[in-house]
């Protein structure tokens, strides 16, 4: 097959390679660099052996072309010296000598070409294509075998890249072009198997997945509810990364932020007890209810809609609403929690103590300041608690109960009997619910009693001030789950 010396790619080739021709002749020197240029990189000429040995050393050409008799210095010396210098040099001998010694030299110093004077240009044109040709498979060779090597080593550095991250705890899955490359096993123990093999498939997307949205941010951060029912908190970074050619990836890797975040919980909350304790509260309710005809079933509703939006505000309300499909057991949910986070449950113990002393203070004597007191331990129950992910909605509940507390001090409707019987009976049913979780550890539902301790928080809002004849009088109950 011959070499294709008149293909695009060859002649863009072509103009990579470098000459040095050595010529004492001016003309001639003049009319071959000009036409050479034409078809070649750059063309350094010299007018002797010696300005060529200084030019070779500065330009390192990949062709030599140069005559044999030239002053100072002639081509065969000058080759002697080039050929020690760069063993693997093409070279072209060009000459008008017929002298049998000059010929058997330059050959003994292996020129690659010997062509007679007067020169044809397009002859020697030709000839060099053919050996920039040489350099143009060896190239082709070489990026052959480059590729093959780098395919050898990609397909060794994926082996080792899947079998180092199965090994790494933090989740991380390589994303492109709309489906998986690859997922480690802490991955996918984050879902489960249908979850897995929707986005496998292409069914859903990795974006709609994490609810991130399409922005390929380097960091974001989101919730993932397992399959266990157990909200964790991951942060996630994003790095993009060229796998092949033209081809962008790129990979997720997720850090577990749920102890930051409760740690930023436990921040919140400390910060919300000291702004309870030193904000000056004034009435709750400045303004008395309309008095309502009691045949009015239809405004008797409207003011019970009025009233519960009044005390509870929307986020209050949605939690009172939401309901729990995943059952999770004590003994599961306490294996994934932090011991640390365990161990700082203890402060329930001291403020339930405290709790029972305002209480038996409250039962000998009706004292407003005393339900003040009351609410702010009900508050710091509600912090320390909300630091768990999992019963923020609790958590919310107690604390709007502890804030009645406090409010109910300048209320001239309460029902401070009645309101210490919700009290009391909501300390208890707390009491309940931490040992039964995070003591006995044998709830096979942690949210079993969710339901009926927010109602009670709920209740004894509703049931503790004038609102409640209202509510006697209406055996319609008010909406909440």
């Amino acid at each position: 097959m011959k070499p294709d010396i008149y293909s695009k790619d060859f002649e863009e080739f072509l103009r990579t390679i470098d000459i040095l021709y050595v010529e004492d002749e001016d003309r001639i020197r003049e009319l071959v660099e000009t036409r050479l240029s034409r078809h070649f990189g750059a063309i350094h000429t010299a007018s002797n052996g010696e300005v060529g040995l200084y030019k070779f050393d500065t330009y390192r050409p990949k062709i030599v072309i140069t005559d044999i008799k030239m002053p100072v210095m002639d081509g065969i010396e000058m080759l002697e010296i080039v050929k020690e210098k760069s063993p693997y040099i093409k070279v072209i001998v060009t000459t008008a000598s017929n002298d049998i010694d000059y010929v058997m030299k330059s050959i003994d110093i292996g020129i690659d070409k010997y062509m007679n004077k007067p020169i044809n240009i397009e002859s020697l044109i030709l000839n060099l294509k053919k050996i920039a040709f040489y350099f143009y498979n060896e190239n082709i060779v070489k990026e052959y075998q480059r590729k093959n090597i780098e395919d050898q080593i990609s397909g060794v550095i994926k082996t080792m890249f899947e079998q180092m991250s199965h090994s790494i705890p933090n989740p991380m899955i390589l994303y492109s072009t709309g489906k998986p490359i690859f997922m480690n096993s802490a991955f996918t123990e984050l879902f489960d198997s249908r979850t897995i093999g929707r986005i496998s498939s292409s069914e859903i997307s990795l974006e709609e997945l994490l609810n991130i949205g399409r922005l390929h941010n380097k960091h974001i951060k989101t919730t993932i509810v397992l399959p266990s029912g157990r909200k964790k908190v991951f942060g996630i970074s994003i790095t993009p990364i060229n796998i092949e050619e033209q081809v962008e990836a790129f990979l997720y890797m997720f850090n577990d932020f749920t102890m930051l975040e409760y740690q930023n919980a436990k921040l919140r909350s400390y910060a919300d007890t000291l702004y309870d304790i030193l904000k000056v509260r004034k009435t709750a309710q400045e303004a008395q209810l309309p008095v309502v005809d009691k045949e009015n079933t239809k405004a008797k509703k409207s003011i019970k809609t009025e009233t519960l939006t009044h005390m509870f505000s929307s986020a209050e309300l949605e939690a009172l609403r939401r309901t729990h499909n995943v059952k999770t057991s004590a003994k599961e949910y306490i294996r994934e929690v932090s011991k640390d986070i365990i161990e700082e449950l203890d402060e329930l113990v001291e403020i339930e103590t405290e709790m029972d002393d305002i209480m038996e203070l409250l039962e000998d004597g009706e004292n407003s300041d005393l339900f003040v007191d009351l609410g702010k331990k009900y508050i710091s129950y509600s912090h320390t608690i909300g630091r768990l992910i999992d019963f923020e909605d609790l958590a919310l509940a107690v604390k709007n109960f502890g804030n009645f507390l406090i409010q109910s001090q300048n209320n001239d409707n309460i029902k401070w009997s009645r309101l210490l019987t919700f009290s009391q009976n909501l300390k208890l049913d707390l009491t309940s619910w931490r040992i039964t979780i995070f003591i006995e550890h044998s709830t096979k539902d942690i949210h079993y009693l969710d339901g009926s301790l927010m109602s009670t928080c709920v209740q004894a809002q509703l049931n503790c001030t004038s609102i409640q004849t209202i509510s006697n009088e209406d055996n319609d109950d008010f909406e909440l789950f």
